[in-house]
């Protein structure tokens, strides 16, 4: 824990700015619910631990990008991002086993990254149609458990220590006109 202190008053130290922090947190959303798609194909079971663990990192995200406790902008892109990244990975999951029409035209026997890209890339408003359409077969009462877990550990970091570090003004008065004169 006090690492992770440690670690945000560092950042804040150098002035990070608030579109870093989106950058970062949308590039995680995105590969992590890539890795989680791949897990869950390459595994044969849907790991939705996985999706808390991506919660709880967005989180600290958040925690580690802060000026403030609990500025809202960060705490809604927390959320944001990690349900973002839960739905994306279900929607590709629904890709690779339930969309007939896709079905017909890939070979889905070899399971590879150009798969995934290929999913990615065939984002229309049909299939999203089709994915909320069929949200009956793709979602089941597990998920909203997983969602439920994945908003606790998204906004765990609010209730942890928010003190900033203050610089000792008079010490570095000293250390600055150490060894001088004044005449």
């Amino acid at each position: 824990m006090k690492s992770i202190y440690l670690l945000r008053n560092l950042l804040q130290k150098y002035g990070v700015k608030h579109w870093q922090y989106l950058v970062l947190a949308l590039s995680f959303s995105f590969f992590s619910a890539v890795i989680w798609f791949s897990l869950t194909v390459s595994t044969g079971m849907e790991l939705g631990f996985l999706t808390v663990l991506i919660g709880g990192i967005q989180g600290l995200l958040a925690y580690l990008f802060m000026n403030d406790k609990g500025e809202p902008k960060k705490v809604f892109f927390a959320l944001f991002f990690s349900i973002s990244a839960f739905l994306l990975g279900k929607y590709l999951y629904f890709e690779h086993y339930y969309d007939w029409y896709l079905t017909a035209y890939i070979d889905k026997s070899e399971f590879d990254f150009d798969l995934i890209m290929f999913y990615i890339r065939n984002i229309n408003i049909g299939s999203l149609q089709l994915f909320i359409s069929e949200a009956v077969n793709v979602f089941s009462l597990y998920d909203i458990l997983w969602v439920v877990l994945i908003i606790i550990s998204s906004l765990q970091f609010l209730f942890y220590n928010f003190e900033k570090d203050k610089p000792n003004l008079i010490n570095s008065h000293r250390k600055k006109f150490r060894k001088r004169r004044f005449e």
